[in-house]
């Protein structure tokens, strides 16, 4: 399922966080481990205190060490690793990955986000949210480093929109074995937004029935997903919750031992994301756990 994973790098051990869970991946599925950095037109001298890859012989020293760190990592297993440093200049990041992104193939991309975003950011967009945007791969999203995960929590919502999410919840549960829980959260009338908040103002009694009847609906949905996931070799669990579906989302996984949150995103980003009210990048720009993005169809 993910044959070739893309784990861009800029010589930070910070951004090195995304690499045990990119291996713990590669083992369950075979995959090839491709080390990427695309060389920056203005690089800074350092990055998150500590030196930045400035050239190309710099880039060839940083991974041909830590090519042979990993391969022990890996060793007796079918896990292999490529090199890849671009050598052209690039304004940015983001569109340095971007552009490979049609060259190297990859199924899934991992990187760290770094740190708590500031406002600009969550208004504009971060870096691995920008990538996400701008591509159909989905993008696993760290940021600290985690080899280990217990529970992959798959948020979902009351309509079929996010069940392309589910695929890859129980792939990934099933190949680790972990318990796979999928929650819905169903607002409350103060906790709606856009549209369904001017509703709920006018008209709280038949909004709050409309709530109470896609509580209902939604048990339903996710009584169908069980059954048609059937046997794992992890548990399967379901959570129905009331109220703001971030907070919520965020809640449970913070209740959770090591977990690993799965939502399906639309790619939106910045003030289109805010003005929406996109669950899947409001909690990945809060959560401090790691995060997988599955771009989800436009047809849903």
């Amino acid at each position: 399922m993910y044959r070739r994973i893309l784990v861009p790098l800029d010589g930070s051990k910070l951004a090195e966080a995304a690499l045990p869970l990119a291996l713990r991946i590669a083992k369950c599925f075979d995959s090839e481990v491709i080390l990427f950095h695309g060389l920056e037109q203005n690089p800074p001298e350092t990055i998150h205190g500590e030196p930045h890859i400035r050239s190309r012989e710099d880039a060839k020293h940083y991974f041909q060490a830590l090519q042979e760190s990993l391969s022990r990592e890996v060793e007796g297993s079918k896990v292999t690793f490529t090199i890849h440093i671009h050598e052209e200049k690039y304004r940015d990041v983001v569109t340095s990955i971007v552009d490979h992104i049609q060259e190297l193939k990859p199924n899934l991309i991992v990187l760290c986000s770094h740190g708590q975003p500031s406002l600009k950011k969550k208004l504009l967009g971060s870096i691995p949210l920008k990538i996400l945007s701008r591509g159909t791969i989905p993008v696993l999203l760290v940021r600290k480093p985690m080899g280990t995960i217990k529970e992959v929590l798959v948020a979902l919502d009351s309509s079929s929109r996010h069940d392309e999410a589910i695929e890859t919840a129980v792939h990934l549960s099933d190949a680790w074995g972990t318990k796979l829980t999928l929650l819905t959260v169903v607002p409350t009338v103060p906790t709606l937004k856009g549209s369904p908040f001017a509703a709920g103002l006018h008209l709280p009694k038949t909004t709050r029935a409309l709530l109470d009847l896609e509580d209902l609906a939604i048990r339903e949905h996710l009584d169908t997903h069980m059954k048609q996931i059937g046997t794992i070799k992890g548990s399967i669990h379901t959570i129905v919750q009331r109220g703001d579906p971030v907070k919520k989302i965020i809640q449970t996984a913070n209740s959770i031992d090591s977990p690993l949150l799965v939502l399906g995103t639309h790619r939106k980003i910045g003030l289109e994301a805010f003005w929406s009210g996109s669950v899947a990048m409001q909690v990945a720009s809060r959560s401090e756990f790691p995060v997988f993005l599955v771009p989800l169809s436009r047809a849903t």
